[in-house]
This record gives C-alpha cells, structure tokens and sequence, in this order.
C-alpha cells in the first residue's frame, strides 16, 4: 500500500532499513545541545569540521542528527 511521504514515521523509515539523516545549519552551540539531547539512546560527539565550523551530532545505527555550529554565532 502506498502513502505520501510526509506521512511516514521515523520510526517507519528505519523499520523499512532505510538511513534517516537531518541537519540543521546556522545554530549556536547550546541550541545544538539541545536539540541533540532530545534524541534518547544516541550517542552525541562533536568535532571541529575547519576552522569556522563545528558538527555536535547525535547518531544511533541508521539515524543521525547533525548541528553545524558556526562558531562565530
């Protein structure tokens, strides 16, 4: 059976063994933290992507969520 894809689940596109991967771009450090620590059961690391750039991701086998932090914000 079909359906629109807006109207599949997380947690449905990762039954169907598919990889779930966002990202949100231009947000300050504590705004990442936070929205990373919503994800429960996934491990949160960070790294310096360049100079300007750092990655706070939480991920958890076919789902990852990335926070590219400017670091001048």
């Amino acid at each position: 059976m079909q359906k629109h894809y807006r109207n599949f689940t997380v947690g449905e596109l990762l039954d169907m063994g598919l990889k779930v991967s966002v990202s949100k771009h231009r947000v300050n450090r504590e705004e990442a933290k936070n929205i990373t620590r919503k994800f429960e059961g996934t491990k949160q690391s960070s790294h310096s992507l360049d100079f300007e750039t750092e990655i706070i991701t939480a991920k958890k086998k076919l789902f990852e969520a990335s926070m590219f932090v400017d670091k001048e914000v």
